[in-house]
């Protein structure tokens, strides 16, 4: 689709350096960055969608460091048909975790992803959309800001009016899930004053501020039309 390069996240791994995802293809690339040299993207890694034994790429949508573990996810929402909503694979709540080495494990997520839907109160047809997701080493909790939050059933280009308004926490074990309220308030370069976020913007990445106590997060909403 005139498409060559959709690079979804950037996370810091493996001694300070820089990583990220192509969400069509699966590859990971390593940005390099030197002085007085054009940034390069070079590629380090292919994951494979689902359980890591399908044709296609993962969908990679947000990514996190646990422990000494790269951990790259998806959307967490099963693919569905249009007409009737009968999911046709889950191959979207897959996740991979990476050890430095570069070895690849398929986690099957899909218990995680659905008791952060449940906690979200959304069932039926209804559903959960990721691409912000960080693991607190200094806490030991996750932490997810989903992007879209629909209590109605999917069609194509309709997630753009769900933009979520919570942080979802939960332990490493996905035991118990606590909801905070996320300020609907936004500033930006050309108008720093704070002012009203549209319902509709969707969270789309994450990140702790790098003092180390985790407890404040920078993130970046857009309102897509």
């Amino acid at each position: 689709n005139d498409r060559g390069m959709e690079l979804s996240t950037l996370q810091y791994w493996r001694h300070g350096k820089l990583y990220s995802c192509d969400d069509h293809t699966g590859i990971i690339y390593e940005i390099l960055m030197e002085e007085g040299i054009a940034a390069r993207a070079v590629p380090r890694f292919i994951l494979s969608d689902g359980d890591g034994n399908q044709p296609g790429g993962v969908m990679c949508e947000w990514s996190a460091v646990k422990g000494d573990h790269l951990v790259i996810g998806s959307t967490g929402k099963p693919w569905t048909k249009l007409a009737s909503s009968e999911i046709e694979h889950r191959n979207q709540q897959w996740v991979k975790m990476i050890n430095p080495a570069g070895g690849v494990k398929n986690i099957n997520w899909q218990e995680p992803y659905e008791k952060i839907r449940e906690s979200l109160n959304v069932a039926g047809k209804g559903y959960v959309m990721h691409q912000c997701a960080m693991w607190s080493s200094a806490r030991q909790l996750w932490f997810f800001i989903p992007r879209h939050v629909s209590f109605t059933a999917y069609t194509p280009g309709d997630e753009h009016k769900h933009g979520s308004t919570v942080i979802v926490i939960t332990d490493a074990n996905f035991k118990t899930v606590r909801l905070v309220p996320l300020a609907a308030t936004a500033t930006t370069a050309a108008d720093p004053s704070p002012s009203a976020t549209p319902p509709e913007a969707g969270v789309t990445e994450c990140k702790f501020v790098p003092n180390g106590h985790d407890r404040e997060i920078v993130l970046l909403k857009v309102l897509e039309k």
